[in-house]
């Protein structure tokens, strides 16, 4: 099974350090971003970091 994750959940997760809950879910499954939310992810990153 392959899993595409959204940016909403990947960040969420991303910002509380619990990436690792979806390996727990989905134990079976490959674990995917598209290049779209792979890019969302970096300037959501690159923005956070200026706001420091």
């Amino acid at each position: 099974m392959m899993v595409i994750l959204d940016c909403d959940i990947a960040s969420t997760l991303a910002k509380v350090d619990r990436l690792c809950l979806l390996k727990t879910v989905f134990q079976d499954a490959d674990i995917c971003i598209t290049n779209f939310v792979y890019l969302e992810l970096l300037r959501a990153k690159a923005g956070l970091q200026s706001n420091i």
